[in-house]
């Protein structure tokens, strides 16, 4: 959210954008999680509506929490049970070019 509202991520043609196809192609690689409960399109939507009004700023700092609090939760995960979930995760790292 931050990106797009300093404009350093360009938004998809409007006749091409389809936002909930792109949160559930996202998101898709964390439904096997069932802890905390996935957000479901209209939470997420009205998330990132209040989200949009936020500086910036704020934005990146609140992102820079999230990714360490999913640090330590990867962390805690048991061996083999972490690779797949490692393995998914990185999958939509790649399919969403979402910088670590």
């Amino acid at each position: 959210m931050g990106f797009m509202n300093d404009k350093r991520i360009p938004l998809p043609h409007p006749e091409f954008d389809n936002e909930s196809v792109r949160y559930r192609h996202r998101f898709a690689a964390f439904a096997p999680i069932h802890n905390p409960s996935p957000v479901h399109y209209l939470q997420y939507k009205s998330i990132a509506d209040i989200s949009a009004m936020q500086p910036s700023m704020n934005l990146y700092v609140a992102a820079a929490r999230s990714f360490h609090q999913a640090r330590q939760y990867l962390e805690v995960i048991p061996g083999s049970e972490k690779e797949v979930q490692l393995t998914r995760i990185m999958y939509t790292h790649h399919m969403n070019y979402i910088a670590f």
